[in-house]
């Protein structure tokens, strides 16, 4: 069972990266006339990423506490502790680099020539 109380902490913290998150993606939507399409679906797929990743983040920390309960104290639970943690982290990490990497191609993908290209 998931504790309420380390979610809806982990919510409230998390509150103003959601917003930013969904702001944009409201914005990106809005603006679907002005931009390229290719920028358009790069842009919402980064934040969408970067939304999942937090949403991610936010129940793991709440769930941490429920893994650490169930575990054998007796045996390696540093150790198992450690390399789910890490495993965790590293996926967390990774969800995040996507986001990022995809609103970068977004950015690059709108970015139009000042100039026509020489032709050879």
């Amino acid at each position: 069972m998931i504790s309420l109380g380390v979610f809806l902490g982990s919510f409230v913290v998390q509150l103003p990266v959601f917003a930013v998150l969904v702001v944009g993606l409201i914005l990106l939507t809005a603006q679907g006339a002005r931009l390229p399409r290719r920028t358009l679906q790069l842009g919402r797929a980064g934040l969408a990423v970067m939304l999942a990743e937090g949403l991610a983040s936010m129940v793991w920390s709440a769930l941490l506490p429920q893994i650490i309960s169930s575990l054998d104290f007796e045996v390696g639970w540093t150790r198992t502790y450690g390399l789910i943690n890490a495993g965790v982290g590293l996926v967390l990490a990774l969800l995040f680099a996507a986001g990022i990497a995809l609103l970068i191609a977004a950015l690059l993908a709108a970015r139009q020539p000042s100039f026509a290209p020489p032709e050879r």
